[in-house]
Order: C-alpha cells, then sequence, then structure tokens
C-alpha cells in the first residue's frame, strides 16, 4: 500500500503546474464572490434588522392589544355578572309582580261582591256617619231619660206629699163636717125625742148600727190589707224581676258589646296576619326566584369543580355526604380541606402552588372514621378519597424566617384551632416571598417551600415550577366559588323554608283566629236572641209590674175611704157616747152654738185648702203622668229605637251569610279596597321597577355591544397585526435562510486570501458579476486540471505518514496483548488448580464425614494425545456433567486416545495447563479406605445420591452460597446414609 501511495505521489508532482495558474483563477473567483456573497449578506442584515424592529414592535402593539383584549373580556364579564344580577332581580320582581296582580284581582272580585252590600246598606242605615248620629242621638236620648226619670222620681215623691197632705185635710174636714153634724143633730133631738130613754134608746140602736158598719169596714179594711200586701209582695218581685232583667240585659249587651269588640280586634288581628302572610308570600316568590338562580350557580360550580379533578375523587366527594348520613358519622367527618379555611383573594394563587390537590383531603377525627368510609366507597365502587385523621396528625414547627420579604403563608389562613394540624399538613412549610430569586434562597436555607404571588414555586431541592396560571381554572378558586355559591344556596333555602314555616304559622293563626271569629259569631247570634228574650221578659214584667201598681193605687185609694169612714163611724160614737150619759136639752149649749156658729167657717177655710192641696196634687199627677208617658211613649221607645237602629247598624258588622257565619261587610269593603289600593300602588311600583331594570338593561346591553365591538374591532386588528407578524416571520425566516446561504457560500470558498476583504470593498454589483463571469471562462480552459492535486498530494503524503506510524503502534500493542494472554492464562490456571484442589479435599473430607469406612476421590483428566480442540470439548462437557451428576467415568476416554491421572488429579504430559484438561472423574470406595474405588456409573441409585450430595457440600465450603434449596434430597438414600446428611 505504501509504494501505491508512492506511485501516486509522482504522478500528481506533475500535475501541480497546471494547478497553480488554476489556482491564481480560482483565488480571484473567490475574491469576486466573497466580495459579492459579503455585498449581499450586508444587505441582508440590513433587511433583517429592519424586519426585526418591525416584529418587535407589532410584538409590543399585539400585547397592547391582547391587553386590551383582556380588559374588555374583564369588562363584558363584570357586565354579564351585573345583568345576571339584573336578571335575578328582575326574576324575583315578576314574581312578585305575578303574586301582587294576584292580589290585586282577589281584592277587586271581593270588592266587587262586597259593593252592592254596602250600598244597601249604606241607603238602609246612611253607614257611619249614620252609625255616629245615631250613637249621639241615643246617648242624648239615654241623658234625657235618665234627667225625665230623675224629674218622674221628684214628681212621684211630690205626689205622694199632696195626696197625704190632701187626705189629712179631707179627714179633717169630714172631722169637722161630723161634729158640725151632730151638733146640728144633737140640736134636732130636742125636737126629735120626747124623753132621754127614747133618746137612749135611739143612741143605742144608732151605736149598734156604727159598730156593726165599723166592724164590716174594717173587715174590708183587713181584706183589702192583705190584697194590697199581696199586691206589693208582687210589685216588689216584679220590681227584683225588672232588676234582674234590666241587669241580664245590660250583661248581654256588654257580653255582646265585648265579644263584638272581640271579633272586631281578632278581625284587625286577622287582616294584619293576612297582610303579612301576602308580604311573606311575596317574600317567598322571592327567595323561590332566587334560590333558583342561585342553585344553577351552586350546580355550575360544583360542576366545574367536579371537573377539575379525577373523576374517581368526584364521584366519591358527591357520595360522601350520604355515606357520612348512611354511617351517623356526621359529627366525626369536618369536610374536604378547602371547606375548612379561608384565604384572601391575593394569597391564592401562591396557596393554590403550595396546596395543588391536597385541598381535596378529607378531614376526620381518626382513622377508624376513615376506615369505615373507604369500606363503604369500594363496597359501592363510588371512586377513593384522601383522609387526614387529626388523631395521627403531628404538630409541625418549621422555622421561618424572621424577615419582610418572608411571610408564613399559615399567617394568611383564617380556620378553626380545632383544625390547626390539618392546615399545618399542607401548609406549614411554606412561605410567600416577593421574588423567586428570594424565595429560592429562603427555601434553600430554611429547607422551606417557598412560593410567589405569582404562583412561582421552589423547595429545598432547588426545582423551580409556576409560570403562566389562569385564575379561572385554579382548583381553589374554583372550591371557593363553589363553597360560596354553596353556603349562598343554603343561606337562600333556609331562609325559603323559614319563611315557608312562619307562612305555615301565619296560617294556622289565621285558621284558628277564623275559627274563634266564628264561634264568637255563634256567641253574637245567640247574645241576641237572649237579647231579644231579655228584652219581652222584661216588658212583660213591666206590663205586670204597672199593672200590680194600678191595683195598689186602687187598692190603697179604697182603703183610705174605709179608714175615712171609719174615722167618721168612731167620731159619730164617740158624739153619741158622750150625748148618751148627758141630759137632754132643748137647746145647745153657749159653747156648742159657737161652734156650730164657728164650724162652717172652717169647713169652708179648710175647703178652700182642700181645693189648693188638690189642684197642686192634680198637678203633680198630671205632671208625673206626663212624665210617665213622656218616658214609656217617647223616651223610652226612642233610646228602643235607637238600640235598634244601631243593631241594625252593627248587623252590617256582622252580616249573616247563607251559611249563618258572620262577616263585618263594611269593613271587609274597606279591607278590600285598601288592599285594591296598596296592590295598585305597589304593583306601579313594581312596574317602575320593572321599566327601570329595562333601561337598566337596555343600558347594559349597549355597554355590552359597544365593549363587543370595541373588541371585535380590537380582535380585528389583532388579526391583522398577527397575520402581519406571521409575515414578517417568514420573512425574516427567508432572510435567516438568505443570511445563512451566503454565510455557508462565503465558507464553502474555503480558507480566503487576505486581499479578498479589501480588494473589491467599494466595488458595485455589476462590475464584480462582470469581472466574476471573465474569470469563469477562463477558468473553464482548465477544466482537465486535476483540481485537488495539491490536496490530494497532501492527502497522501499525510496517509503514508499515518500508515507508517499505525504500523509501529500495532506492533507494539500486539507485543503488549500478547504478553497478557500469557499472563492472564497464567492466572487462570493457577485458579482453576486452586479451586479443584479445595473442592477435592472438601469432597473429601465431606464423603468420609457422611460414609467413615470408606473414601472418595476427585480426579482431574488430563489428555495425552489427541485434538486441543476435542480435549477442550470434551472438558467443559465433563466439567457440565460433573456439576450435574456428581462425576463421571472417564468423560473424555471417547474423545482421546488415553489420559493420565494421580490421585489428586494431577496429570503430567507434554500439554500442561489447563488447555490439556478434558474433564474431572470421581472415584469412591464404600467398604474401605484402601480400595481403588469406583466409578459414578458403578453405584447404585443411593450411593449416587451420597456422591452427589458430598460433591455439593464440598462445593458448598469452597464457595458458599447465602441460600440453598433442597427438595426431597434423601428419596433415594437408606436410612443410615439419611441420619448421616441430617
Amino acid at each position: 500500500m505504501l509504494s501505491s501511495i508512492d506511485e501516486r505521489l509522482g504522478e500528481l508532482e506533475q500535475e501541480q503546474e497546471d494547478l497553480r495558474n488554476f489556482q491564481e483563477l480560482d483565488r480571484e473567483r473567490r475574491c469576486l464572490e466573497y466580495a459579492i456573497y459579503s455585498s449581499e449578506q450586508s444587505e441582508i442584515s440590513e433587511q433583517l434588522e429592519d424586519t426585526s424592529e418591525e416584529y418587535r414592535q407589532s410584538v409590543v402593539q399585539t400585547a397592547e392589544l391582547e391587553q386590551a383584549l383582556s380588559e374588555a373580556d374583564r369588562q363584558l364579564a363584570e357586565l354579564q355578572k351585573l345583568k345576571d344580577s339584573e336578571k335575578q332581580k328582575n326574576d324575583i320582581i315578576y314574581a312578585e309582580r305575578k303574586f301582587v296582580a294576584q292580589d290585586l284581582e282577589n281584592s277587586v272580585s271581593k270588592k266587587i261582591k262586597l259593593e252592592p252590600l254596602v250600598s244597601e246598606i249604606d241607603k238602609g242605615f246612611g253607614g257611619k256617619k249614620e252609625i255616629s248620629v245615631i250613637k249621639k242621638k241615643l246617648l242624648k236620648a239615654k241623658d234625657q231619660l235618665k234627667s225625665t226619670e230623675g224629674r218622674l222620681s221628684e214628681s212621684v215623691k211630690l205626689l205622694e206629699n199632696s195626696i197625704a197632705l190632701e187626705n189629712a185635710k179631707k179627714s179633717k174636714l169630714n172631722e169637722i163636717e161630723n161634729k158640725l153634724q151632730m151638733l146640728h143633730r144633737k140640736a134636732g133631738r130636742s125636737e126629735q125625742f120626747y124623753s132621754i130613754e127614747e133618746r137612749n134608746s135611739w143612741i143605742e140602736k144608732r151605736k149598734n148600727s156604727l159598730i156593726s158598719k165599723k166592724v164590716d169596714l174594717q173587715n174590708k179594711f183587713n181584706e183589702k190589707m192583705l190584697e194590697l200586701s199581696e199586691v206589693q209582695k208582687t210589685i216588689s218581685n216584679y220590681i227584683l224581676q225588672e232588676k234582674k232583667a234590666v241587669e241580664n240585659i245590660d250583661s248581654i249587651t256588654d257580653k255582646t258589646e265585648s265579644t263584638r269588640n272581640q271579633s272586631q280586634e281578632l278581625l284587625v288581628k286577622r287582616n294584619d296576619f293576612s297582610d303579612k302572610r301576602k308580604e311573606l308570600w311575596r317574600n317567598e316568590a322571592r327567595l323561590e326566584a332566587e334560590s333558583k338562580d342561585l342553585k344553577l350557580k351552586y350546580q355550575e360550580a360544583e360542576r366545574k369543580l367536579l371537573y377539575s379533578v379525577d373523576r374517581s375523587i368526584s364521584s366519591a366527594l358527591q357520595a360522601l355526604p350520604s355515606i357520612v348520613e348512611q354511617l351517623n358519622l356526621a359529627d366525626k367527618v369536618y369536610g374536604p380541606l378547602y371547606e375548612l379555611f379561608y384565604i384572601e383573594e391575593d394569597y391564592r394563587v401562591a396557596a393554590e402552588a403550595i396546596s395543588g390537590s391536597s385541598i381535596f383531603q378529607v378531614v376526620v377525627e381518626d382513622d377508624e372514621v376513615a376506615s369505615a368510609i373507604v369500606t363503604e366507597l369500594q363496597k359501592q365502587k363510588l371512586g377513593r378519597l384522601t383522609f387526614m385523621p387529626l388523631s395521627r396528625l403531628s404538630l409541625i414547627s418549621p422555622r421561618y424566617p424572621e424577615a419582610d420579604d418572608a411571610i408564613p403563608i399559615i399567617n394568611k389562613l383564617t380556620f378553626d384551632e380545632k383544625f390547626r394540624l390539618a392546615i399545618l399538613q399542607v401548609f406549614g412549610k411554606s412561605i410567600i416571598c416577593s421574588t423567586l430569586e428570594i424565595a429560592a434562597g429562603y427555601a434553600k436555607s430554611h429547607s422551606l417551600t417557598a412560593v410567589t404571588l405569582d404562583g412561582d414555586r421552589t423547595d429545598q431541592s432547588g426545582v423551580f415550577s409556576g409560570g403562566l396560571t389562569d385564575s379561572k381554572k385554579s382548583r381553589l378558586e374554583l372550591a371557593f366559588s363553589y363553597r360560596e355559591s354553596s353556603e349562598s344556596f343554603k343561606n337562600s333555602i333556609s331562609q325559603l323554608d323559614t319563611t315557608r314555616a312562619q307562612i305555615q304559622e301565619y296560617s294556622n293563626e289565621i285558621n284558628s283566629i277564623t275559627s274563634t271569629i266564628q264561634s264568637l259569631n255563634s256567641t253574637m247570634a245567640e247574645c241576641e236572641d237572649d237579647l231579644l228574650r231579655a228584652k219581652a221578659d222584661l216588658n212583660q214584667v213591666k206590663r205586670e209590674k204597672a199593672r200590680s201598681q194600678s191595683e195598689l193605687e186602687i187598692l190603697e185609694k179604697e182603703n183610705s175611704e174605709n179608714t175615712l169612714s171609719t174615722q167618721n163611724i168612731d167620731t159619730e160614737l164617740e158624739s153619741l157616747e158622750a150625748e148618751l150619759g148627758s141630759d137632754m136639752f132643748s137647746k145647745l149649749s153657749n159653747d156648742e152654738q159657737r161652734e156650730v156658729h164657728q164650724l162652717p167657717q172652717k169647713i169652708n177655710s179648710i175647703q178652700q185648702e182642700l181645693i189648693k192641696v188638690a189642684l197642686e196634687r192634680a198637678t203633680h199627677e198630671a205632671n208625673r203622668n206626663q212624665l210617665n208617658n213622656l218616658i214609656t211613649e217617647l223616651l223610652q221607645p226612642r233610646v228602643e229605637q235607637f238600640l235598634k237602629s244601631l243593631e241594625s247598624l252593627s248587623n252590617t258588622q256582622g252580616y249573616r251569610t247563607p251559611g249563618f257565619n258572620k262577616f263585618n261587610a263594611v269593613l271587609e269593603y274597606e279591607q278590600a279596597v285598601e288592599d285594591e289600593k296598596s296592590a295598585r300602588v305597589r304593583l306601579n311600583e313594581l312596574d317602575s321597577e320593572l321599566e327601570q331594570y329595562m333601561d337598566t338593561l337596555n343600558s347594559f346591553t349597549t355597554s355590552i355591544d359597544s365593549i363587543r365591538a370595541k373588541k371585535d374591532s380590537v380582535q380585528r386588528q389583532l388579526n391583522a397585526l398577527l397575520k402581519g407578524s406571521e409575515t414578517l416571520l417568514s420573512r425574516r425566516q427567508l432572510l435567516n435562510q438568505r443570511l445563512d446561504e451566503c454565510a455557508a457560500n462565503i465558507r464553502m470558498l474555503g480558507v480566503l486570501p487576505d486581499e479578498a476583504f479589501d480588494k473589491y470593498i467599494d466595488a458595485e454589483h455589476v462590475s464584480l458579476m462582470k469581472k466574476l463571469k471573465k474569470v469563469n471562462d477562463k477558468l473553464r480552459d482548465y477544466g482537465h486540471v486535476n483540481k485537488k492535486a495539491a490536496d490530494q498530494f497532501i492527502s497522501f503524503s499525510r496517509q503514508r505518514d499515518e500508515l507508517t506510524m499505525r504500523r509501529e503502534e500495532l506492533q507494539k500493542s500486539y507485543d503488549s496483548i500478547i504478553k497478557l494472554i500469557k499472563e492472564l492464562d497464567q492466572r487462570k490456571d493457577e485458579a482453576i488448580e486452586r479451586t479443584f484442589k479445595l473442592v477435592a479435599k472438601g469432597f473429601s473430607e465431606v464423603f468420609e464425614a457422611l460414609v467413615p469406612n470408606g473414601t472418595g476421590r476427585l480426579i482431574m483428566q488430563k489428555s495425552i494425545s489427541g485434538n486441543t480442540e476435542s480435549n477442550r470439548s470434551s472438558s467443559g462437557a465433563g466439567n457440565k456433567k460433573g456439576a450435574q451428576k456428581g462425576g463421571r467415568k472417564k468423560g473424555s476416554s471417547r474423545n482421546a486416545g488415553s489420559d493420565s491421572e494421580d490421585g489428586l488429579g494431577n496429570a503430567r504430559n507434554k500439554d500442561s495447563g489447563v488447555s490439556g484438561y478434558v474433564g474431572v472423574s470421581i472415584k469412591v470406595s464404600f467398604n474401605s479406605k484402601e480400595d481403588e474405588g469406583l466409578r459414578m456409573q458403578q453405584l447404585s441409585g443411593g450411593q449416587k445420591s451420597v456422591v452427589a450430595l458430598a460433591f455439593i457440600f464440598a462445593i458448598q465450603r469452597s464457595d458458599p452460597a447465602p441460600f440453598y434449596l433442597f427438595d426431597e434430597i434423601d428419596a433415594n438414600l437408606d436410612a443410615v446414609y439419611r441420619t448421616s446428611v441430617a
């Protein structure tokens, strides 16, 4: 090969002259091409710089437009949120308006039904004004009646006094007249009787007649007195009955009035409760609409939260409440971690970077609770959860840096101290730093996890994580949003349940009050019936009392006449008795004559007085009769008429329905009118709010459309910028490719001469192209020249030198390898012989231990003559069988002509060393230590097993292994050998 290289070098020396001329032209060509490529490279670089500047400006504008687009999205989200809020309010207003419209319809219907009745009442009784007037008239009539009754009482007293005086005057007049008559009769008896005896006889007869008459009068008087007493008793009874009847009427009236007032109070209370219930119904409609909207938000927040975690976790979280309720563990399961703490919005990104999915771990009381829930989850195949038993958590006390630029995140959390261990488990070894560099320093120095407010995180291992985060997809943000929406929904449901409970309570109260009013109405109806009966009884008593009083007056008058007659008889009897004992004179005495002359004057005087007294008595009697008639015929009927009028008017307040239930028609009508008025006012307010909502909605829609139009405009500008940026990127890429091509072309020019950098620096591109064309034309004449002659000459010369050096190095390497092979063969032989000696020695010792009366040897077999490769193969086979069966009988005798051996397996022949080994054989004797021994083929199965075990135990002594596994090794052993082996 070196000779061919030398020959080629000679040919190349002959081609070098033409090559020098070619190289001169080629050098010129390369200078021209370099100038052309360099000029083009400078031009492309300027274009590339301009393009890069335009791209940078485009990137800045794109960032500004993206920020504007993000701001528009934020404004749209806020406006949409406000619009949704207004829509929720509008739904509530619509629900309330529907209820108010229904209430208005009911009020109008009720008013229309009551209007004819109220109109009829107004026509019949004049309405409330008439009631007021009648009440005033009744009060005035009662005052007049009371005043008249007082005057009547005085008149009766005066009349009684006048009657007594008149009776006294009559009695006195009658006495004087009787005395005058007796004097006249006395004066006439002297002429009537001739003797005292005749006179006395007449007097006795007269006395007897008068006494008999007096007895009759006395009997009649006694009878009349008995009748008078009976009549007085009757009148007293009637007076008591009248008093009781009046008291009964007053009691019934008071009871009726009290019942009516109580009914009115209950009616007002019922209307008040009804108004409150209506307000609660409106509130219920508002809460139902609000709850419906909050439920949708809650379900949406729950869906987003569950979609943010693994499906098995989400299904387990959904099933957790039912499992907790099923196992009755509500007081021992505290919920997922995100429900147990709160953090301000500014720190949520940092908390999200720290916690990760740990916020979905469920905090429980102890591991028994966790085990029970896990068992139920597995049983029902509802997913999986990670639990945090508080009883198994230990207190973490990390060392925080005392600096202003590092804040433990645990200090920014709000939670119950009961769950501090669980919170510390997740956030205990975390701090918030202002920058990532500061965070990395504290993380390494304090073995903490440090995080920035932007969510960039590092720990003591130095690994950084974080980057751009979207708060809308933050699981912590979704969890807090779900918790807030859940709490809002639960509060709304709680308020709705409370409102419904209050509605039910008011309904029960209204029903109870209505029932009570119906009962009171029944009582009022009974009272009215009782009042009518009591009044009828009172009138009957009054009539009976008046009749009895008339009888009493007659009896008293008759008794007075009887008394007067009796007095006259007594006077006459006294006179006759006096005359009976006196003498009989022809004329009266002077005193009697004087009395006869004086008595008529007295009689006249007494008669005049009696006339005056009678006139006075008649006046008082007429006055009494007039007052009595005024009371009985005018004032009492007027009071009763006013009472009946009020009662009739009160029937408008207790109007009987066909079902005999009472209701206050006027008040019900006024309540209906008031309800209609309030409903219309509220309806107008709601319509005004709806109009305001529509204006607000139109304003929101206009703002949203404006922002969307602005967003579309920004989007179009951004799309145009992005398209321009893509064009600029393509242009820059193309310019970079051209620049790379120019650089590649310049590199392909190879090593340039020094003149190439200055020779054509100011030349124009056109002249350079012309010169290049001329040089290329000249270079065509040297197309046959071996352009690589010099290079090939240098290359072949280098190859020759390298081959020479390589040959010397290979020779050195060969010598070193031969030396190494010999050394390794020697080490291998020594190792094999050393190992064989150890195993052979161990075999003999182990065999003698197993078979005390026998002996055994391992024999190394070596080849005396034959093919070396064959011996190696036989040796390899022999070794393999020896390892498997514990020996062989001349395993290499079929491959070698003969072999030589000694007791230790040392054979001496021409081929010494391991290459002459052909196998290992075993000779054993079980009965004698001097016998030559038997080979393996001559042994029984149990003996072979003993030999095999001895061989394995020998290997174990030579190279112990950490573990051996024997399987039924004593199956073929005799009892003696089994004991030895054991």
